[in-house]
């Protein structure tokens, strides 16, 4: 009325009458039944009739494929579909439409009963047997034999990174068991000017993932009003002694490849010497309790050392000199190992010479080296790759005078690697890949074009193509594995290299389900779930109780329990922070 142009706002929807969802879970096995709800839901102001057709049913067999509905106005009423799967394993496919509303769904199908994987290694010269065992309770379908073989030290690595790698996540110690690995492996490539772009451009994106993660964990100092050293969770924690050497080892590798703060470094290695004690030693704080570090005194120095050693040029007299007269009297291996390694990184190869001499004595006919502890307090298998690792690295550093030990010492490593691309503990496989590394700058080999075969007496099992020069893995999968391996026995299987100059680490790998879990015998940590009633009404809260239980009357260190969800049972949204 005034002479302003009139403006005018409607709002316009556009949506289909009714909207079908299906609520189904992303994984079943062979063997499951499924009852699964089917919501149609009426979008329109009238009530109306409508029929839900399942139009396709790849892999799994229904009762029924179609249902007529009355659905209110504005409401959504549901149907129930009963379903099995049709396949022992892969993937599924359910389509359901409804007044042109179709959905699609797929879902996974594996073999029912618990997953188990049994792997055996070694270094395959011309030929290898290997005795594979299965139990017999194996489930019918569901065995695979694989048979993995590594041409090149970046064949070895790029199989490591698949098992060992994860995006990092976890305090310091774990974020350094998934970065450490990516670092050695780019340390490789642009040492040995050997490309592969897959490989390289992966460990880097990891890597910076990595990197970001672990400067989170340096700890800042209340009463110094700074920050210096690591601790498992950083803040205001004190630093760890023993972690902080770990991290600053990694920090100096990760530098070589990547983009690492100076001052990053330089605060850390200042830490550390700030923590000598003078007397050839250094400091312990009093509240560290983790197991990383926690060794005897003499075994931390030795490591502390090593570390300092490895990433500067202090000359640490002291340290080395009551490090060198602990040895005189003490002829433990491990401790024999860092000692050398730091004597040699100082240039004092006289005084380590006799040392390593005294390692090469003490190694097996295998080629490991037995030690009394580690840094980590470690024990077993895992303590014999440390220190067989280490002792490597330095008969390679120091003269060719030990390449025998050396070859020894290469192939009994090899057998320990799991695979999953393990060599068991974090330390274990991160000391094994530097040993593989070492050995791998200073005794190159070329591989020639060949193949492998597996045996299983004069039957052919399966045969590889091996191409001139390769690097990359080898893999070897075995058709029909049931039809030679037998379920509650024991097979040998021989495989063989040609031609036989062609010499590399080999892992032979059994996959299969049963119907309990793979449970260890005695157990050192025990796990119990329990729901706390065995029916529930659709939107029922249910607890589940969880108990971790320490059995082996010793404290363990960082402890992860892995507890899956009943199928149809989700957590609520509050309680996410689990």
């Amino acid at each position: 009325l005034d002479g302003h142009l009139a403006a005018a706002t409607t709002h316009l929807e556009s949506r289909l009458p009714v909207n079908v969802a299906p609520k189904l879970p992303t994984e079943i096995s062979a063997s499951d039944a499924l009852r699964v709800p089917v919501s149609a839901n009426n979008t329109t102001d009238e009530a109306r009739k409508t029929t839900l057709e399942v139009t396709k049913h790849d892999g799994l067999k229904l009762e029924r494929t179609i249902a007529e509905l009355e659905l209110p106005a504005r409401a959504a009423r549901r149907v129930l579909l009963d379903l099995r799967p049709t396949i022992a394993e892969g993937t599924a496919t359910l389509e359901l439409q409804a007044e042109g509303d179709a959905v699609r769904h797929t879902l996974r199908v594996v073999p029912e009963g618990f997953p188990v994987t049994r792997s055996w290694g070694g270094l395959l010269e011309k030929s290898a047997r290997h005795s594979v065992s299965l139990p017999g309770d194996v489930i019918p379908g569901s065995l695979k034999v694989r048979v993995d073989a590594y041409p090149s030290p970046l064949g070895e690595l790029s199989r490591g990174l698949e098992g060992i790698l994860r995006e990092p996540s976890g305090c310091f110690e774990q974020t350094s068991s998934s970065n450490y690995p990516n670092v050695m492996t780019l340390s490789f490539l642009r040492g040995l000017n050997r490309s592969s772009p897959a490989t390289e451009s992966r460990a880097r994106a990891l890597l910076e993932s990595g990197y970001k993660r672990l400067v989170s964990f340096e700890c800042e100092s209340p009463t110094r009003g700074k920050r210096e050293g690591f601790d498992w969770f950083g803040g205001a924690n004190p630093p760890h002694e023993g972690l902080t050497a770990y991290g600053l080892l990694q920090f100096h590798d990760m530098a070589r490849v990547s983009s690492v703060e100076p001052e990053l470094l330089a605060r850390t290695r200042g830490f550390l010497l700030g923590r000598r004690d003078g007397t050839g030693g250094f400091l312990r704080h009093p509240q560290a309790k983790q197991s990383f570090g926690t060794t005897t005194p003499l075994i931390g120095n030795a490591y502390i050392t090593w570390a300092l050693s490895e990433t500067g040029d202090d000359p640490l007299k002291a340290e080395l000199a009551a490090l060198t007269q602990a040895t005189a009297r003490d002829d433990d291996a491990y401790l024999l190992a860092l000692v050398s390694l730091s004597l040699l990184n100082r240039d004092r190869k006289a005084e380590a010479l006799p040392l390593l001499k005294r390692l090469a004595a003490q190694q097996n006919k295998d080629g490991a080296l037995s030690a009394a502890t580690s840094i980590t307090s470690s024990g077993g298998v895992d303590l014999q790759v440390e220190t067989t690792a280490l002792a490597t690295i330095a008969w390679l550093r120091a003269d060719r005078a030990f390449t025998p030990a050396v070859e020894k010492a290469i192939r009994w490593l090899a057998r320990q690697r799991q695979g999953s691309g393990h060599f068991g503990s974090t330390q274990a496989t991160i000391l094994a890949l530097k040993a593989f590394l070492t050995h791998a700058e200073r005794s190159p080999r070329t591989i020639k074009a060949g193949r492998l075969t597996v045996y299983h007496g004069t039957d052919v099992l399966g045969t590889a193509t091996i191409p001139e020069g390769a690097e990359e893995p080898i893999a070897l999968e075995l058709t029909q594995p049931e039809q030679m391996l037998r379920v509650g026995a024991t097979t040998e299987l021989r495989v063989v290299m040609d031609p036989p100059s062609n010499v590399m680490p080999v892992t032979l790998s059994a996959d299969y389900r049963v119907r309990k879990p793979d449970s260890a015998e005695k157990p050192l940590v025990g796990l119990k779930t329990t729901l706390e009633k065995a029916q529930v009404t659709e939107g029922d809260m249910v607890r589940l109780q969880v108990r971790v239980e320490n059995r082996s009357g010793q404290d363990q260190g960082m402890v992860t329990a892995i507890v899956g969800l009943p199928a149809g049972l989700t957590i609520p949204t509050d309680m996410e922070q689990l």
